[in-house]
């Protein structure tokens, strides 16, 4: 199966900030997975308070005094949002459901630490019209919101616009509150709102899976820079763009889809909470929704935070040259950090770059085999080819990439192989697409009449990006072939990745057109706007947050150094945000610079062939854990569990979400003849500095069985947090002294 284009998320559903290791996206379908960064880095600056006292909004203009709130010995009131909720007709919102014999837990009450008795969220069922500027139009949909109040007295309402386009946001509130992606104080002290934007999760989902698998499994993707394959591509993007809205069905509803109609069904809900401002934070794809309702509604904005930015006026085909060259730039870059690096370079067998351009060639001659692990146990051959490449290197944790380009190095394909299977989003069994099921019993007063509607909708994502960008003029052919000759351009100037920039050539086919003209460039208002980016973005290229930080009239840029995609939730950005949220306090410089590295942590040696090579079974039990993190279906899990096969044989079992996961092995081996049967765990301590992160490494559990070259009953312990290590048990008919370290 060969995904030449991406299939595309972001962020959004379960989006993990970039720096954890994969990222979202306005453009890639990564995973819904999740953006939690792993990084504790906070900045100290001076700060001067806003002129505004706490839980009232942020002011708009400087120089008023601060009013004092007078004193009281009473406890704080009620949430007034609650009974309003109620009036509403407000009900649980549905967990997240992955299927029979998955239990999804609620979120923990932070107060007690015991899962939560009040439903995660409250959702409410808006009935909104297609059009709301035509009060002549009698057609609507119903859209769903999904609302935590602040226990007690609130002191604002942060709104979430979640990635994509396509992703569901009251699925992804679920992993943004479980997983502590805003720490514990804000989900206490403020109001915050998810919504499932118009043909997407709860909102009338509209998607299209079997067009979309048949479109990415097209023969145009073996060589699609030959002319046969440019123009079978055209084909293919047409018979894409034709079935998806065959399968959609609701052609009434599609050419109301943009994001220009999306922003007024939050506007009509507001106002049926009688929310005066909001406190709008919009990440990927999100920030081109944040700035399309803040330029409609600039009286309900208080604050504004734009995570990942889009820059409205930028058109589409220049978005995605300037998302290829970052790409490529990137992976340069990295590729020149390991040269740095004595281990990298030595694994890699001399000049990184060198041995990079040798791989392409070889796989551009063609696909190489891999014996790959059945996650049923037992092996089997399958190609690996350049198209498979050029998806698998373009990620995001610079770690995973070099580390499986330093076994390709040794003819070992097999790592580079697992993460195509992640990014692409492929089921390793069948290989083949895996689609999540259902994500919700569906709640009251919701009703659908798609069976299999997955937490990101491709066909979302072209209803929006097709309605909200315009590619060429001309007839539809006469626009495919001027994306076509762009694309040649693009091909001689950036090798590997220039395909990318066919992702959205099915917009030329399709029914609804964008504008033809871009939005006026967003300024922002009299309200402080916060930009955050970082250099090494590819999702949202740094020169879009640049370009809009310039034109804001009261902006806050805050730049990550080689920082990836989307950084609120874990990173130097936290602690500026929450002051500003929670103590309506503004920093008192506008530009801040986060330090980073391409090649973030140390570069860990390839593990030795053999369980014999080790001269200690502490050095062993690491290296065979080392493998275990730097597996892609541990780290971009796409469902609450899941089955992996072992190089070496056997099986491991992974249980849990990102962040905290429960591990099992039935005669897995990471390392010939290392073969373990147990069970272990593998996450990250949860801490509240006024925000959410995680301790610098994780925690790591193991009590395994052992056979192969040597017999062995081992339990290893290793605290992330104080940084101690415990190995004990017997192996090789030797007793193991606990060990600390």
């Amino acid at each position: 199966m060969k995904h030449a284009i991406p299939q595309r998320a972001t962020s959004a559903a379960r989006s993990l900030p970039a720096e954890a290791g994969e990222q979202p996206s306005r453009v890639l379908r990564l995973g819904l997975l999740l953006l939690l960064a792993l990084t504790l880095l906070l900045l100290f600056w001076s700060t001067r308070p806003l002129l505004a006292q706490e839980g009232e909004p942020a002011p708009t203009e400087e120089g008023a005094p601060p009013e004092e709130a007078p004193p009281s010995e009473e406890p704080p009131p009620d949430n007034p949002l609650v009974t309003r909720l109620q009036e509403l007709e407000g009900y649980p919102c549905p967990l997240p459901d992955f299927g029979p014999g998955v239990e999804v837990e609620p979120p923990l009450d932070p107060a007690t630490g015991e899962p939560s008795e009040e439903p995660f969220l409250t959702c409410v069922t808006l009935n909104v019209p297609y059009d709301h500027a035509n009060p002549d139009d009698e057609h609507t949909l119903d859209v769903v919101f999904g609302i935590k109040p602040a226990p007690g007295r609130s002191r604002g309402m942060m709104v979430v616009a979640v990635g994509g386009p396509g992703g569901a946001g009251i699925e992804s509130a679920y992993y943004y509150l479980t997983m502590n992606r805003f720490g514990d104080l804000l989900p206490q002290e403020m109001d915050l709102l998810f919504f499932d934007q118009r043909g997407v999760g709860l909102s009338n989902p509209l998607d299209c899976p079997a067009a979309i698998d048949d479109y990415y499994d097209g023969v145009w993707n073996d060589n699609p820079e030959t002319p046969a394959g440019e123009a079978e591509m055209i084909a293919e993007a047409k018979r894409f763009a034709e079935s998806c809205q065959e399968e959609m069905g609701a052609p009434d509803l599609q050419p109301y889809l943009a994001t220009s109609y999306a922003v007024e069904d939050l506007e009509l809900f507001l106002e049926k909470l009688d929310q005066k401002q909001i406190y709008l934070y919009g990440e990927s794809y999100g920030t081109q929704y944040a700035q399309t309702y803040a330029a409609a509604h600039p009286e309900r904005i208080a604050g504004l935070i734009l995570d990942g930015v889009v820059d409205l006026s930028m058109e589409g085909e220049a978005f995605y040259r300037t998302y290829v060259k970052v790409i490529y730039d990137n992976l340069l870059a990295t590729l020149k950090d390991c040269n740095d690096d004595r281990n990298c370079a030595e694994d890699l067998g001399g000049d990184a770059v060198t041995h990079f351009e040798a791989m392409v060639k070889t796989l551009k001659a063609g696909p190489v085999t891999v014996k790959f692990p059945l996650p049923s146990g037992g092996f089997e051959e399958r190609p690996f080819s350049y198209q498979e490449f050029r998806l698998a290197v373009g990620g995001y944790d610079t770690r995973a990439t070099l580390q499986a380009l330093a076994a390709a190095a040794q003819e070992d394909y097999l790592p580079l192989l697992r993460l195509y299977y992640a990014l692409s989003l492929t089921e390793p069994q069948l290989n083949k697409p895996a689609y999540l099921p259902d994500l919700y019993d569906m709640a009251p007063a919701v009703v659908t009449t798609q069976p299999n509607v997955s937490a990101f909708s491709d066909g979302a994502y072209y209803n929006v990006d097709c309605s909200d960008y315009q590619f060429f003029e001309g007839t539809p052919e006469e626009r495919a072939q001027a994306f076509l000759a762009a694309g040649n351009v693009i091909e001689a100037e950036f090798p590997v990745f220039s395909n990318r920039f066919y992702t959205d050539l099915p917009c030329v086919f399709w029914p609804t057109d964008g504008p033809d003209e871009r939005p006026e460039p967003f300024t922002g208002g009299r309200y402080p706007t916060f930009v955050i980016n970082g250099t090494a973005d590819t999702q949202t290229p740094i020169d879009n947050g640049y370009q809009v930080y310039e034109r804001l009239t009261n902006g806050y840029m805050i730049t990550k150094r080689a920082g990836g995609h989307v950084h609120f939730g874990g990173g130097c950005a936290d602690k500026i945000l929450t002051q500003f949220l929670l103590q309506r306090v503004l920093p008192g410089q506008r530009e801040f610079l986060c330090p980073g590295y391409f090649l973030e942590d140390r570069y860990t040696p390839l593990a030795k062939a053999k369980a014999s090579d080790y001269k200690s079974p502490l050095a062993l039990v690491e290296a065979v854990i080392h493998e275990i993190e730097m597996l892609p279906e541990l780290n971009n899990m796409v469902t609450a569990a899941t089955l992996v096969g072992c190089p070496h044989g056997g099986v491991m079992g992974i249980g849990g979400t990102w962040g905290s996961q429960h591990l099992s092995f039935a005669n897995c081996a990471f390392i010939e003849g290392f073969a373990m049967t147990g069970s272990g765990f593998n996450g990250f301590s949860f801490s509240s500095l006024g925000g959410a992160f995680f301790e610098p490494a994780p925690s790591v559990e193991l009590y395994i069985t052992v056979t192969g070259d040597a017999e062995g009953q081992i339990t290893y312990l290793s605290d992330g947090e104080s940084g101690t290590v415990t190995i004990d048990g017997t192996y090789a008919g030797k007793p193991l002294k606990p060990t600390v370290e």
